[in-house]
């Protein structure tokens, strides 16, 4: 008697990621099992490159690049074509899809003349050093290359960076925020999310491999941050955290989950050597900015008469769209009709919008009414005592 077993897939049940939030770190989706994983795309979207981070609850069990399964390379997808990956979560497991771009290896083919001739190795295993002196990171690639940076691998800075090299090493593309960003140098001064590329074609040469390294660090200007995840920098752990001046214990040396608006102070340390030192300050922040109408209306209303607003103070960015068009409002007044949408931002990247339809009736001001009734009861008695006069003389 023969008993066949369904596959690995066939037990998790199929459903939707559901996009549950999007900060710096990017956006996190989560499985009806209860996992989450987060990414730098939506479904659907096209990049130059993806990365895909699992949580402990989350794996994925399946790559199909241009319909055909290949292997995992670590959550980390460069080589251009339409990826659909499936991620499983306790009984339930989903698919994510996605197109990888062609611009990530171009280069290679005109420097190397094709991309193909030997294998790129990402992320190859580094050592991580701390100069206190100059207070500068190092990460030294196995073939003695290295890296260097005023910002650990990863970090969050208010300060300007500035990514160093090795003679052996070339940084062909970077990007800020998910697009490829130019720069003249290699400082970087605007508050963004940069990947630089880095890329050790000399390898090759020797070995058959060529190393690539990503090097990742936030820039970010203002303390108030919608975010809830801090990983440590590579090549560090998380060394202690206080939370509006009480310290906290750390649940994860890899990562500070934040569920608590308020202030953050981490602390991290290096793995290998507890003298590299690092840390950040931040104020979380995830309650959206707002206005204040007169009168009050609910998404979705229909005002018969002209609205004013006000901004509260955490109000950073306001746009107006009437009818789909970009238009202003003159001393927080609105008078014209039409269907809003009213979209308010803070420095911490929360965001509101109201949407309402302006169509006012033609209402008559108060006095004037009062007038009005006067009038007409003037001329109801007028017409009443000429009507009774005009029976006595019948």
């Amino acid at each position: 008697m023969l008993l066949i077993l369904p596959s690995h897939e066939a037990f998790a049940a199929q459903t939707e990621a559901v996009l549950v939030s999007t900060d710096n770190d990017g956006y996190t989706y989560a499985i009806s099992g209860g996992g989450t994983f987060t990414t730098n795309c939506r479904d659907g979207e096209t990049k130059n490159f993806v990365y895909l981070e699992t949580d402990n609850e989350t794996k994925i069990i399946s790559v199909k690049k241009d319909g055909a399964e290949i292997e995992d390379k670590g959550g980390f997808y460069y080589d251009p074509g339409v990826y659909e990956l499936v991620v499983e979560s306790g009984e339930s497991s989903c698919s994510f899809r996605f197109t990888i771009s062609d611009s990530s290896i171009s280069f290679l083919d005109s420097t190397l003349g094709t991309s193909q001739d030997f294998n790129i190795v990402r992320e190859p295993d580094v050592n991580f050093t701390y100069d206190s002196s100059r207070e500068l990171y190092r990460y030294t690639l196995p073939d003695g290359e290295w890296i260097e940076c005023n910002v650990p691998q990863g970090g969050f800075t208010r300060n300007a960076v500035t990514v160093r090299y090795s003679d052996g090493l070339s940084s062909l593309s970077s990007y800020k925020d998910g697009e490829i960003y130019l720069s003249e140098n290699t400082s970087y001064k605007e508050a963004g999310s940069y990947n630089v590329t880095i890329w050790d074609l000399g390898a090759s040469t020797e070995g058959g491999v060529a190393y690539r390294f990503d090097y990742c660090f936030n820039i970010y200007q203002s303390y108030d941050m919608n975010i809830s995840v801090i990983r440590a920098p590579g090549g560090m752990r998380v060394k202690a955290v206080e939370y509006n001046g009480e310290y906290e214990k750390c649940e994860d040396d890899r990562k500070v989950v934040m569920r608590k608006d308020g202030s953050y102070r981490i602390r991290f340390e290096g793995i290998s050597d507890p003298g590299a030192v690092y840390s950040m300050e931040l104020t979380r922040d995830t309650s959206p900015p707002k206005l204040i109408f007169t009168p009050d209306f609910k998404n979705g209303d229909t005002i018969n008469e002209d609205l004013y607003f006000a901004r509260s103070p955490e109000v950073k960015d306001m746009v107006i769209h009437r009818d789909g068009v970009l238009v202003g409002a003159e001393a927080g007044r609105i008078t014209v009709v039409g269907q809003y949408l009213i979209e308010v931002s803070d420095e911490a990247g929360n965001t509101r919008s109201y949407e309402f339809i302006l169509k006012p009736g033609l209402p008559l001001p108060k006095k004037q009414m009062v007038i009005l009734l006067v009038i007409l009861l003037v001329v109801g008695v007028g017409v009443f005592l000429h009507g009774r006069r005009n029976m006595k003389v019948l």
